[in-house]
């Protein structure tokens, strides 16, 4: 990992999941089937049941998985007629043991979980035209994750070295990759965390606040296929 923290994981997943469905009991079956912008595939129940079926699915250790796609599309497939309160009393039921598994597993895979619970939380309050997830803390652990992804990347491609800085409070840098710096993007975290999540697309990529080669890292920022159109989100 490029940052090792001492956060408890598990504990910030479940501040973040519980805010997530805090944030839903109110809406009606139409809203529940608006299609998130970025994953133009599901529905927020489709998202939410995603989520659900992570938790189950490791917690059965049901994670050997060859098809990635296949393996979260059963996952929305399984609760396809559950309610909203079906899928939060599924969630709570099976969140003490992945939650108490992201603590025994350590920082790396629980940065990424909570990374990815955030990520979808967003992408689902985002459909919603609803406030963003304040949890500056998950915001952290989420983020290291995905600069980490890609400091990987940069050094299997030999790719040369990206720096990045977070320029809100608390300002942050950090050096992915190997050898000398071919670029350096500034942005606050949050358009960060989403831009090396695969959340804004090669457009906006571009358009963020770069020096030096932006060709020679702009393809590995992301592990995820960038969505093809522009997510603008309301901060």
């Amino acid at each position: 990992m490029i940052v090792e923290r001492e956060v408890d994981c598990g504990l910030v997943y479940r501040r973040v999941r519980r805010r997530l469905m805090a944030s839903l009991p109110s809406l009606d079956s139409h809203w529940l089937g608006t299609v998130v912008p970025a994953t133009a595939a599901w529905t927020v129940r489709d998202a939410v049941a995603h989520l659900v079926g992570i938790a189950s699915d490791l917690n059965a250790q049901r994670f050997e998985v060859t098809d990635p796609d296949e393996w979260t599309a059963r996952q929305v497939h399984e609760r396809r007629e559950a309610t909203l309160d079906e899928l939060d009393v599924e969630w709570e039921r099976e969140a003490a043991t992945f939650e108490d598994g992201l603590r025994l597993m350590g920082y790396e895979v629980g940065s990424h979980f909570v990374g990815d619970l955030l990520h979808h939380a967003s992408d689902i309050h985002h459909a919603l035209d609803l406030a963003l997830i304040g949890d500056h803390e998950a915001l952290v652990v989420g983020l290291d994750f995905y600069l980490d992804s890609c400091h990987r990347d940069l050094v299997a491609q030999d790719a040369g070295a990206l720096g990045v800085q977070a320029i809100d409070p608390p300002e942050e840098r950090w050096t992915l990759g190997t050898g000398s710096e071919v670029a350096t993007l500034e942005a606050p975290r949050y358009e960060l965390f989403r831009a090396f999540g695969g959340r804004r697309s090669e457009r906006q990529l571009r358009a963020m606040d770069w020096t030096g080669d932006v060709d020679a890292v702009v393809a590995v920022l992301s592990a995820y296929p960038l969505p093809a159109s522009d997510l603008v989100e309301a901060h």
